[in-house]
């Protein structure tokens, strides 16, 4: 298992938006990814994701530390279900079969890696029948908020910071 805290900024997009950046920021990398959310019957108030991507699985539980989050993940090669590591840790946090599936978001990502700052993540997500598009900062070095609100002002779009996170839109939290 890895840890690691998670700092990131949040923007949603409109489409003529999210294309816009696209054309600026063509990525060093582009992936579909299927975001999985799942509670079990005896905490279903406690979420864990499992994503798909790239022919393996990586199993994440977030716990909020400070301005980030705390990232618990686990990659997988087959059913994670049947993963010993991951049932064990389920168990620590008193999670236990059945699991029950929540919702899924599927993610057309295109990441633009920015030396020694940040990852610029432009996804295009899909659940319940709805399209949307957001852009993700994910701080990796010395990237900040302000150099973040710079490369959208750039791109003439307002920091309106993004209410509600993959997991709250697939499930309509």
């Amino acid at each position: 298992m890895t840890e690691n805290l998670e700092i990131e900024y949040k923007v949603m997009l409109s489409k003529e938006e999210y294309e816009r950046l696209l054309n600026n920021f063509p990525g060093n990398e582009s992936f579909t990814q299927i975001n999985s959310y799942y509670s079990s019957y005896k905490k279903p108030e406690v979420l864990f994701r499992i994503r798909f991507v790239n022919n393996y699985y990586l199993f994440t539980y977030k716990e909020i530390k400070g301005e980030g989050r705390l990232e618990h993940e686990i990659r997988i090669k087959s059913d994670p279900f049947n993963n010993k590591e991951l049932l064990d840790y389920l168990k620590s946090i008193g999670l236990e079969k059945p699991f029950i599936k929540k919702g899924e978001l599927t993610t057309e990502r295109t990441v633009t890696y920015l030396d020694n700052e940040a990852e610029l993540c432009l996804d295009k997500n899909y659940y319940r029948g709805i399209t949307d598009y957001e852009i993700e900062y994910e701080v990796k070095g010395n990237g900040t908020l302000e150099k973040f609100k710079k490369i959208l002002a750039g791109a003439n779009i307002s920091y309106i910071p993004s209410k509600s996170s993959k997991m709250a839109r697939a499930l309509n939290l």
